[in-house]
């Protein structure tokens, strides 16, 4: 058996239908504990302990950061220029009378 949805008269779901073996599984989750709210003072202090210096890791992720914007700007680009190259190419092509 599969997930099968139930529709109104406006065609907008209003219910699902689930297999028993998958419902079995899902039941038994409590929505509250795997909603869990982030509490930035728990993970103070965690670096403390360790020999790094902050702020030139700060530095090195802001670094890959723009190095990796850079790599995906210039695929971007570059794959703009080919699809307008191949384009171009085609209408060239049609405007050529065969001989």
């Amino acid at each position: 058996m599969e997930i099968k949805y139930v529709y109104d008269a406006q065609g907008n779901e209003t219910a699902v239908i689930v297999p028993i073996e998958v419902w079995n599984k899902i039941k038994h989750i409590d929505d509250k504990k795997s909603i869990e709210v982030f509490q930035p003072s728990k993970y103070r202090g965690i670096y403390k302990n360790l020999e790094l210096d902050l702020e030139k890791e700060i530095k090195n992720l802001r670094t890959e950061w723009l190095r990796t914007m850079n790599y995906l700007t210039d695929t971007i680009y570059i794959n703009l220029l080919l699809s307008q190259f191949n384009t171009l190419r085609k209408n060239w092509k049609k405007s050529i009378p065969s001989l």
